[in-house]
């Protein structure tokens, strides 16, 4: 008797092989559920093949041959119509997103796992873990070493990889994207830097690091990580006279100045020496390796023509000074030595000594 196996329950079949046949043959199925005693004709099976009821349990099976005509009988030799059961139920986990993993486990040892759809998921087949690749459904069966198997329906959510720049300047912003919609942005160290919630806009607080993740209703989440750069301010005095100097500095050593219009200043390079050149704007700029840059307009101003007259004078006596360049006033460094008139520049002599005598123009410059 050829013997069948079942996984929970259902309908087996045995089939006595080997058998002669004829019209003085005839035929009877007995069941036993050990195979050893309590063997019971089944009414009415008296074929050479027996399909079963619906089975929850193994039973032994038999067929009892007999020659009619001779009463010779024999018995053929027992088979069993095995009902394994069912591995238990999967556990672990009822989703994954989309590059993501998630491990899955069953209680009966021993088994295999595999997936129904390898473009969907994959699933180790010893270990249950599983990748999602692509959005949609994949089915992952557990086969335990009996041959019965047990299938979990496994959605892959989609989620996408966040697109955009991983660096962003101190005090500036980034835009990141991701092609799923209606998620929420986060960032991990809000110290280092922000994110709006709704759409990814990035802002630089203090140089570090930070993890800026993107998180969608089905619980997918991807993450990015994001280097702020350090950027100062410019610091210093901004603004210059004609042919005079000042010096920017910023804390951020190694970077490079620059002018946006030497006509009017230059912008030592390394040094941050600036010099007035002709009277009017221009930006300077400080730039580092990192990319990131300050920025800060420099005025240069009108520097006075420069005095003319005679610079000696008796005590007693007056001579007039001039300078090219109105609106400006005159200043004497001692008076007991030399007066001058404010306005005028009318230069008197008071006792024997030397002072210094100065034109400033309404912004500072001076000659």
């Amino acid at each position: 008797v050829t013997p069948s196996t079942l996984c929970g329950s259902g309908t087996g079949t045995v089939t006595l092989s080997g058998a002669s046949s004829g019209a003085d043959i005839t035929y009877q199925w007995p069941s036993s559920a050990d195979g050893a005693a309590g063997w019971t004709n089944i009414p009415g099976e008296t074929n050479t093949v027996y399909n079963t009821g619906t089975l929850t349990a193994t039973i032994y099976y038999r067929n009892f041959v007999t020659c009619t005509g001779t009463g010779e009988a024999d018995s053929s030799t027992a088979a069993n119509v095995i009902v394994n059961p069912l591995p238990p139920a999967i556990e672990g986990g009822s989703t994954v997103c989309k590059g993501a993993s998630v491990t899955l486990t069953n209680s009966s040892v021993g088994g295999t796992w595999s997936s129904s759809d390898a473009a969907t998921a994959t699933v180790g087949s010893a270990s249950g873990e599983v990748s999602g690749l692509n959005a949609g459904t994949a089915e992952i069966t557990y086969t335990a070493t009996t041959g019965c198997t047990i299938t979990s329906v496994l959605p892959v959510n989609p989620i996408e990889p966040i697109v955009g720049a991983g660096e962003v300047c101190q005090g500036n912003t980034i835009g990141l994207f991701d092609g799923e919609t209606g998620g929420t942005w986060n960032s991990a160290d809000a110290s280092v830097a922000t994110v709006s919630a709704s759409d990814g806009t990035v802002t630089g607080v203090n140089a570090g690091t930070t993890d800026i993740s993107y998180t969608l209703s089905n619980g997918c989440m991807v993450s990015i990580n994001v280097t702020v750069n350090p950027l100062a301010p410019i610091s210093g005095t901004f603004n210059v006279c004609e042919g005079t100097t000042t010096t920017l500095s910023n804390p951020n050593a190694g970077g490079t100045w620059t002018s946006s219009d030497a006509a009017v200043a230059t912008a030592g390079s390394e040094s941050g020496v600036i010099t007035g050149i002709l009277a009017g704007s221009t930006d300077i700029t400080y730039l580092l390796g990192t990319g990131c840059y300050s920025s800060v307009t420099v005025t240069v101003n009108q520097s006075p023509a420069g005095i003319t007259g005679n610079d000696m004078v008796c005590a007693g006596d007056n001579t007039a000074l001039s300078d090219l360049t109105l609106g400006g006033t005159w200043t004497s460094s001692d008076v007991s030595v030399a007066s001058v008139d404010a306005a005028t520049g009318l230069f008197g002599g008071v006792a024997a000594g030397n002072a210094t005598i100065t034109y400033v123009l309404a912004d500072g410059c001076t000659a």
